[in-house]
């Protein structure tokens, strides 16, 4: 069994520890980039938050990988992807892109589901 390590902001962890409820959650990758192959449904898949924190914060199953939109993963994950709002899921992706995000863009992104993903606690 393989696992991988996925390093996320701090941010999109505190928004999603702070809401056990939530059944699924969305990470995204703000580049794009080709297809994820490194792990097979249901190896483990671990969250790292960036420097400073610079530790693993939590993980969860792989599920599935899909391109699509900003407006269609919010549409589908809603406050599963980590941020309250449309807008400021699109403000934190803009922080990690190559280019910015253009007023009215839609990006397309490409994205791990994990669900049923356990988060631990930031303490």
């Amino acid at each position: 069994m393989r696992s991988y390590v996925g390093v996320t902001d701090g941010e999109w962890y505190r928004y999603l520890a702070a809401r056990p409820g939530l059944r699924e959650v969305n990470f995204w990758r703000p580049s794009g980039g080709r297809r994820f192959g490194a792990l097979s449904v249901g190896e483990p898949f671990f969250f790292k938050t960036h420097y400073p924190d610079n530790r693993v914060v939590g993980g969860g199953f792989y599920s599935d990988f899909a391109a699509m939109t900003a407006s269609e993963a919010w549409a589908l994950f809603g406050a599963g992807n980590g941020a309250p709002s449309p807008e400021q899921m699109l403000a934190r992706i803009g922080q990690y892109r190559r280019t910015p995000i253009a007023p009215g863009e839609d990006p397309r992104h490409r994205l791990r589901v994990h669900p049923g993903c356990l988060l631990l606690p930031a303490g």
